[in-house]
């Protein structure tokens, strides 16, 4: 299918939105809110739910993104998760730069 995205390339920007919201969440917001003179009550008020969705969004969407042969992880490394995704699964030796979801070429 002409104009398909690589699995590597969806991984690699799921990784890149994470790692940037990462302190967006846990510095600017706090910092910005308590500039504007909100108690801790507000501010863990805020926090909390940001967190939440930061680990719901960040880690459970790396353990969705897999090779489409063998099904492991991208993220994955050994008994390891590792930030950045793999672009050869170490399971199967399949190069993830190269086909889609579906495992059709890219």
């Amino acid at each position: 299918m002409a104009g398909s995205t690589s699995i590597y390339t969806i991984a690699r920007r799921h990784a890149v939105a994470t790692l940037l919201s990462m302190p967006i969440i846990m510095w600017v917001i706090p910092l910005f809110v308590s500039g504007k003179g909100y108690s801790f009550d507000a501010i863990s008020g805020i926090m909390m739910p940001l967190m939440v969705t930061l680990l719901i969004v960040g880690g459970g969407g790396s353990l969705l993104l897999v090779c489409p042969n063998c099904r492991k992880s991208l993220f994955m490394r050994g008994p390891f998760s590792v930030p950045w995704p793999a672009r050869t699964c170490s399971e199967c030796q399949t190069d993830l730069t190269r086909i889609d979801r579906k495992g059709a070429p890219v």
